[in-house]
């Protein structure tokens, strides 16, 4: 992804996950499917890690 700083530096950032956790949460009505996933990010020459997550609502 691309990311400007409040100073309007621009900077590009790059991840991959390096494993992930599926998950359902039931709801009456339905559930919520949450994967969760540990990714490393990368920003000029710098790394670090993260939770990269996605969520799906789904009704019955």
């Amino acid at each position: 992804m691309t990311a400007r700083t409040g100073k309007g530096r621009g900077g590009r950032i790059e991840g991959r996950v390096i494993n992930m956790c599926p998950t359902k949460i039931p709801f009456p009505g339905g559930a919520t499917f949450v994967n969760e996933g540990l990714a490393r990010f990368a920003m000029d020459g710098r790394q670090g890690f993260g939770i990269a997550e996605s969520w799906r609502n789904v009704p019955e």
